[in-house]
């Protein structure tokens, strides 16, 4: 959707300039977020396991 430029990202680039994160800013989206509706976070789990083989949902 960035390459049809329906959203606007900001990079984050380290010390040599590389992008290593694209952040998409409500504010500068507001055209795309009026026509995709957004969805609740709260129905998505993530689990997690560490090295000793605890889960743990986030």
């Amino acid at each position: 959707m960035k390459r049809n430029g329906e959203l606007i990202g900001r990079e984050l680039k380290d010390s040599e300039g590389k992008t290593y994160f694209t952040v998409y800013m409500v504010k500068d989206n507001q055209k795309f977020f009026k026509n995709y509706k957004k969805t609740s976070s709260s129905n998505k789990k993530w689990k997690f396991v560490d090295e000793d083989g605890v889960e743990t949902l986030l």
